[in-house]
């Protein structure tokens, strides 16, 4: 399709015609879908919509025949750009979903080489799906495509790095079916390079069987369903599962606009901002640029202007709300950034002096029971309530002392007709941490990391900390289930071309003696109860010039194995600044604050200064 690329469109037909006839000389039904698809391409761009449409549902017609996923979903994709160039709406939405939902069952057959082109295909359909449905005022259908879509990257990722999960059926379940999986694509590799009535048939019932394998694993093992989601989740479902008080805001970039997405447990809006999608790609590298650096002046001039795309357009609905929190969800460039640094020029204020950020790598549909806060206060609980839990607590302490056991489960009191639902767990390392730090050798010393130790510990009674050669791989693999807090003041290398400078491979965090700890094996630790994992001095991303991939997929990677929240640091932070923020911010903790206003109010002690020492720590997962 080089012609079609350079605009040489009769010699593109010209080829095309001769591929096709070749394709049905020789009996080549997917060389023939090919070149039909192209064909529609073609007229499409010469804007002769009726024989794309013909040629478009030629190679559909065939691609279903033959059972070719890739081929079928690029001809629906195909034939929803031409409805919605022919301002079609609903013909338009119905065929870029019956794209997405055959993309969404096959995309687990990637591999990592094929991955960029398969995301840039299918982010380009998901974008055009959600512009149409924001333009048709379906904004919480949108909504639920993109969350879809993210979901989805979360989990190719996952699967990618070969990350384990912790019930060993279901990793046997797993690997099974990634075997059958496999194996299917060899089939359908087969199938294209000759094609056989015969390998067509087998293949269309082995795939019955995997996606309906699928389909059954999911169901039985939850901690795994979330790796197999290929429908959207219903808006009301999502919404359960924001925490309350919170807004959470999403940016989307478009083609020409970016949409920003507001919910909260009770309603969904979207506003659109005008900045074509190459520009804001364009600023946000810039800035990430200037926030890494100390000594760019030029910081608050770009950051302005990001405000005015991604904040000003919804000050106002975000006045309205009133939040706690607000919660970030980006995609793409925008990870690279920590939102609040962005710069309101007209109040002299960044967004941090506003409110308490934290972000979200999703809204997951699996989360509602996982992460439920239960805040009791005496303020605002029936006093019935209060006395229940006392005497609950108060039985409980007589059950450990007459029968010496630790008592750690579900408590359901029946008060006034009501339910309480009380999830108490009993820990021996009860706000304790376990701190690593500075381990050797090393090529790079991070002295400050064994200050950040030291001061957890005096603030943490009961903490354990392990410095140089001490912080041992089999000290943390042994331990680490046994505290709420993991404090990691070592290396980490999250780049997918791993970091030579440090010697360390992709997805690994460095211990004493030179050993790598790899992330996909996080669920395998015990991690069920762990408040909080904290990377203090890993470089989770070098530059913006991805998708920043690298950082929700961390976060991603250590939630799915049981870390209620993630802290990461987009760039080198500076190391006495950073010692200083996590000591302000674990004390903070210790008094009681919630996890994102304990990060805002440490920052704000360092506001004054330029925001590549206060900034790169962002807090991604639960927020209290």
């Amino acid at each position: 399709m080089i012609d079609y690329i350079l605009g040489q469109y009769t010699k593109a037909i010209e080829y095309q015609q001769k591929y096709l006839t070749i394709a049905k000389t020789i009996g080549d039904r997917y060389g023939e879908g090919n070149a039909l698809g192209n064909l529609g391409l073609v007229y499409l761009s010469l804007e002769e919509y009726p024989k794309a449409i013909e040629y478009q549902r030629q190679a559909l017609a065939i691609a279903q025949a033959i059972g070719e996923p890739q081929l079928t979903s690029h001809s629906f994709n195909n034939l929803g750009i031409i409805y919605r160039v022919l301002n079609q709406p609903t013909a338009a939405i119905d065929n870029l979903e019956a794209s997405l939902n055959i993309t969404l069952k096959t995309r687990s057959e990637l591999s990592r080489n094929d991955r960029k082109q398969f995301l840039a295909t299918n982010e380009r359909t998901v974008i055009t799906l959600a512009t149409i449905l924001i333009e048709q005022n379906q904004p919480e259908k949108a909504f639920e495509w993109l969350n879809l879509a993210t979901t989805a990257d979360l989990a190719d990722y996952n699967r990618l790095i070969d990350a384990k999960v912790a019930d060993p059926d279901a990793q046997k379940a797993l690997d099974n079916w990634n075997i059958d999986n496999q194996q299917l694509e060899g089939m359908r590799r087969q199938l294209q390079d000759k094609y056989s009535q015969e390998l067509a048939q087998q293949i269309r019932q082995f795939e019955e069987k995997v996606y309906k394998n699928a389909e059954t694993i999911g169901d039985k093992y939850p901690e795994i369903a979330e790796l197999f989601e290929t429908k959207p989740t219903d808006i009301a479902q999502l919404q359960k599962n924001i925490a309350p008080d919170t807004l959470v805001i999403q940016p989307v970039p478009l083609r020409d606009k970016v949409a920003l997405f507001l919910v909260t447990r009770e309603k969904l809006i979207v506003i659109q901002s005008d900045a074509k999608r190459d520009e804001l790609n364009k600023l946000v590298s810039e800035y990430r640029t200037q926030l890494a650096d100390r000594r760019n002046a030029d910081y608050l001039v770009t950051g302005s202007k990001l405000y005015e795309i991604l904040i000003r357009p919804i000050e106002s609905q975000i006045a309205t709300s009133s939040p706690k929190n607000i919660a970030i969800i980006a995609s793409g460039q925008l990870r690279y950034i920590p939102f609040e640094t962005l710069y309101d020029k007209k109040n002299d204020q960044v967004l941090l002096e506003k409110y308490p950020i934290y972000y979200l790598t999703r809204i997951s549909s699996y989360q509602l029971l996982k992460n439920i806060d239960f805040q009791l206060s005496k303020n605002t609980l029936p006093i019935t309530i209060i006395l229940g839990v006392v005497i609950i607590a108060v039985v409980g302490m007589v059950i450990i002392r007459n029968f010496a056991i630790l008592l750690g489960s579900i408590l359901i009191i029946f008060l006034g007709g009501a339910t309480l639902f009380l999830i108490a767990q009993f820990n021996t390392q009860t706000n304790s941490a376990l701190a690593f730090a500075n381990p050797q050798p090393t090529k790079q010393e991070l002295k400050g990391t064994e200050t950040e130790a030291d001061n957890i510990s005096k603030i943490f009674p009961g903490s354990e900390k392990y410095f140089g050669t001490n912080a041992t791989l089999d000290i943390f693999k042994k331990q680490a289930f046994r505290f709420p807090i993991l404090h990691l003041g070592t290396h980490g290398c999250f780049n997918l071309a791993g970091c030579p400078n440090l010697g360390m491979q992709a997805n690994t965090i460095l211990f004493a003696n030179k050993e790598q700890y790899n992330i996909a094996d996080a669920a395998l630790l015990g991690l069920k109860n762990t408040e909080l994992i904290t990377l203090s001095a890993c470089q989770t991303a070098k530059e913006a010039n991805g998708d920043g991939q690298e950082i929700s997929g961390l976060a991603y990677v250590l939630e799915r194995a049981g870390a209620k929240s993630v802290i990461a640091s987009l760039w080198d932070a500076e190391d006495n600044t950073s010692a200083e923020i996590m000591t302000q911010f674990y004390q903070n903790l210790k008094n009681g604050m919630s996890k994102s206003e304990a990060m805002r109010q440490a920052k704000l002690s360092q506001i004054k200064s330029h925001p590549f020492f206060w900034s790169p720590f962002i807090l991604i997962g639960s927020a209290n």
